[in-house]
């Protein structure tokens, strides 16, 4: 995958043991080498460029387009309101995986799901959930590039 998160462009690897039983993502900045790639050939890049059309991604699946989970300051809130938004657009996926990013201020949570072969992350918004967490806990953070931290509670 690829994040433009602020000014910079983010580049997501993930590595996979064979047997699908364990995951590792790594983060590249790679805004340095794609302003050079512009450069090199302004003329044919400028003609690619004007004929990709902006992808819309549904809601939820962007980072910059998270699903909101409204007055939801409890891990049970939380919970319950993924579960019913996942039941309805995601039937017959299972979750796999679950971590807390910070992206540009807010806290989102990656909820990575399955379904027999095809894997997909979707984004809800926690952070009324954090604000409130965060009164009571403390938490780490990693840095994953800039404008994202992961966290760590």
């Amino acid at each position: 995958m690829i994040y433009v998160l602020g000014q910079d462009i983010v580049f997501e690897l993930e590595c996979r043991e064979k047997d699908g039983s364990s995951k590792v993502s790594l983060y590249f900045n790679v805004s340095e080498y794609m302003d050079k790639v512009k450069k090199q050939d302004k003329k044919s890049n400028s003609t690619f460029l004007k004929s990709v059309k902006p992808i819309d991604f549904p809601e939820g699946i962007s980072l910059r387009k998270p699903i909101v989970l409204k007055k939801a300051v409890t891990r049970e809130e939380v919970q319950k309101q993924q579960e019913q938004y996942l039941e309805k657009q995601y039937p017959g996926y299972k979750i796999t995986r679950k971590e807390t990013w910070i992206f540009h201020k807010k806290f989102l949570e990656r909820v990575s799901l399955k379904k027999d072969d095809e894997e997909l992350i979707v984004n809800f918004d926690v952070s009324d959930y954090m604000k409130e967490y965060g009164k009571s806990h403390q938490w780490k953070t990693i840095p994953l590039s800039p404008g994202v931290e992961r966290v760590e509670l």
